[in-house]
Order: C-alpha cells, then structure tokens, then sequence
C-alpha cells in the first residue's frame, strides 16, 4: 500500500496560488491557440478585487462586481463558473426593464 503524501494548508495554497495564476495569466490554453479555453474552476468575486480597482481607476463607471460584468470577465479567463452575490442582479434587471 502506499504512504499517504502529506500536504499542510500553507504547500496546497501555494500550489493552488501558482495553479491560478497560471491559468490566468494566458500561459495556459489560451496562449497555446486552444479554441474557446475553459476550465472546471469557477472564480469568486474577491479574487478579482485588486483588477477591480485597476479598472475602476481607468473607467469610473465600470465596477466588475456587477454580475453581468463579473461574468462576461469569467469568460474571458476561461473559468468553468462564477460566485457571485446575485442582489445586485435586481437593480440590473430593473435598469433593464425586466421584472
């Protein structure tokens, strides 16, 4: 029988850490010509507040934890899903006039 590999919380964020930023920076699929590059990882919403505020500084009007937002970003990295308060979907909903 194997030995079991023992991992400590700090080495599985590390490893985690690096595997993300990977993936997001375009060296994964996406850099190798991959059609439509997707992944079974989802993103949730505060993993993007530090792009958040750089693109908030460029666009005052553009805040990327709207959902519709949130997700149109999702897919532009690839991500298999998204977690996202959905409250302020409703005020969207209603700018947009569906009740």
């Amino acid at each position: 029988m194997r030995d079991a590999v023992q991992v400590n919380r700090r080495e599985a964020m590390r490893a985690l850490s690096s595997t993300v930023a990977f993936g997001l920076s375009g060296t994964g699929a996406a850099a190798a010509g991959a059609e439509n590059p997707t992944t079974g990882v989802g993103l949730v919403i505060y993993t993007l507040g530090i792009r958040r505020r750089v693109l908030r500084v460029a666009d005052s009007q553009r805040d990327l934890f709207e959902p519709f937002t949130f997700l149109e970003e999702c897919r532009r990295f690839g991500a298999g899903g998204m977690q996202i308060p959905l409250g302020a979907l409703d005020a969207e909903l209603r700018a947009l006039g569906v009740s």
